[in-house]
């Protein structure tokens, strides 16, 4: 199982998510979890 889409999750869910020794993380009202953020544009 990978973390990353399931802390992701998380902090969309509940918009704060705490690390012990990584940090706070916030998640403000911008980001969409339906948005594959990790694909590159492609030019026209």
């Amino acid at each position: 199982m990978k973390l990353a889409p399931v802390l992701a999750q998380y902090l969309a869910t509940h918009k704060v998510l705490s690390l012990p020794g990584l940090g706070t993380f916030h998640a403000d009202s911008t980001y969409n979890p339906e948005v594959d953020y990790s694909k590159k544009a492609v030019p026209c």
